[in-house]
Formats: structure tokens, C-alpha cells, sequence
């Protein structure tokens, strides 16, 4: 079992008969019957770990249960060139780590640039990324790929780059 507090509620708290949450926080558990390997750093969780991170992380987009329908998360928008040779992605301002840090194209491109290093096959058809504003990254593509935007919308989990500076990657 994995939990996850969220707000002010101890696990002692939360585990007492006759709990209820508060409307401002709460625990979540999530029973599962294998233990978390590495799921610090997204791009390198294999299998089921995905599990384990993504009630606290958040991606670009997110895939709804209409094929091919994706609502904004960390990204606002997105949009191919007509060539298909690049998308854009405009970025969500006001967007702050857990350390205090702030989401924006800088630390976007830099945990693209994880996954690609990864060798993520989601990135296959990457190039490069590249910071086109304060709040916008463009994906360089070297061919087409179909599946691209819903690998995103299910493979674009964003850490704080600050935070895996000051730690390491075994933090």
C-alpha cells in the first residue's frame, strides 16, 4: 500500500474508523500488489509504475475516453505546422513545483529532453526541443508520427528540474 497525503491529515488520522476527509485535503491509498521501483523521474518507470506517480504529477495533457479528444493540463494548447514538421505546445503560467519552483518552457524542455535521453519510444519521432517563449516549446519532429500526441497526453509527467539538481537522480 502507497499513500499519498494530501493537505494537513495524518495517515494516523485518516486510518481511524469513521474518518471523512476534509473537503481541503485528505489520503489516498492505492493498494497494489507489487512494490514501486523508480518513480522519481517519469521517463524511467517501467511498467506499472506509472501507477505509483501519476496521482501527484502532472502531464501536458490528458487523454479523455473519446479517441482522440485531449483536455489541457500543464499545456494550454497545442498545435501542429501545417507541414507537420514541428508542435507547439503553449505552457500554463502560475504553475509551481512542490519545492517552490516555477513550471515554464526552460524546465518543459529540459524533462523532454529526459524522456528523449531515455530513448522513450513515445519520442521516437522527436528531434529536439526547442524554448520558442517564456511559456512555449516547440517539438522538432524528424517524421510523422500518429500516436505522438496521445503518447504525450499519457508520457509528459513534469518534475521540478531545480529540485533534481539540488537531490540527484537517486533522490
Amino acid at each position: 500500500t502507497m499513500l499519498l497525503s494530501v493537505g494537513l491529515v495524518s495517515a494516523t488520522d485518516a486510518n481511524q474508523e469513521g474518518f471523512v476527509c476534509p473537503k481541503t485535503g485528505g489520503v489516498m491509498k492505492i493498494n497494489f500488489s507489487m512494490p514501486a521501483d523508480q518513480i522519481g523521474i517519469p521517463a524511467y518507470a517501467l511498467h506499472y509504475n506509472h501507477t505509483f506517480y501519476e496521482p501527484s504529477l502532472e502531464p501536458l495533457m490528458h487523454a479523455t475516453d473519446e479517441v482522440g479528444v485531449y483536455v489541457p493540463a500543464l499545456a494550454t494548447s497545442w498545435e501542429y505546422a501545417e507541414d507537420k514538421s514541428y508542435l507547439d505546445f503553449t505552457l500554463r503560467e502560475g504553475v509551481i513545483f512542490h519545492d517552490g519552483s516555477e513550471f515554464n518552457a526552460e524546465v518543459a524542455k529540459w524533462n523532454f529532453e529526459i524522456y528523449m535521453d531515455a530513448g522513450s519510444p513515445a519520442y521516437r519521432a522527436v528531434d529536439s526541443v526547442e524554448v520558442i517563449g517564456d511559456y512555449a516549446i516547440r517539438l522538432h519532429l524528424n517524421s510523422w508520427d500518429a500516436t505522438l500526441i496521445n503518447d504525450i497526453s499519457r508520457g509528459s509527467a513534469m518534475i521540478s528540474q531545480e529540485a533534481y539538481e539540488a537531490n540527484g537522480h537517486d533522490w
